[in-house]
């Protein structure tokens, strides 16, 4: 992906390269997020983001991600919003697998 967004291949991604990649990927955001993604990856604040920035991104937005999709089950579970899953016969075997599922030791 970084290859991809890399336009010029010089190893360092723009703000100009990263709004066109995001396009190209389908992403539809506004520039004010494309710009506020640049500078949260952007740590020497250099203009560009480097691999290692880029890498380092992506793996905090994907820990985002499985915190959301777990929260996300979790308010499923979660019908009185009480904050706790009462287990019920119903639903039990559900939620073991879906634990399972998300957070596989």
């Amino acid at each position: 992906m970084f290859r991809m967004i890399d336009a010029d291949n010089s190893g360092q991604i723009t703000l100009e390269e990263l709004k066109t990649g995001l396009e190209k990927a389908g992403a539809n955001l506004k520039d004010s997020e494309i710009t506020g993604l640049m500078q949260a990856a952007d740590v020497d604040n250099s203009g560009t983001i480097d691999y290692g920035a880029f890498i380092a991104a992506m793996i905090h937005l994907n820990k985002i991600q499985r915190a959301d999709h777990l929260f996300a089950a979790f308010s499923y579970f979660d019908k009185d919003g009480s904050g706790y899953i009462t287990p019920h016969l119903s639903f039990g075997k559900h939620v073991n697998s879906l634990v399972w599922e998300m957070c596989p030791l």
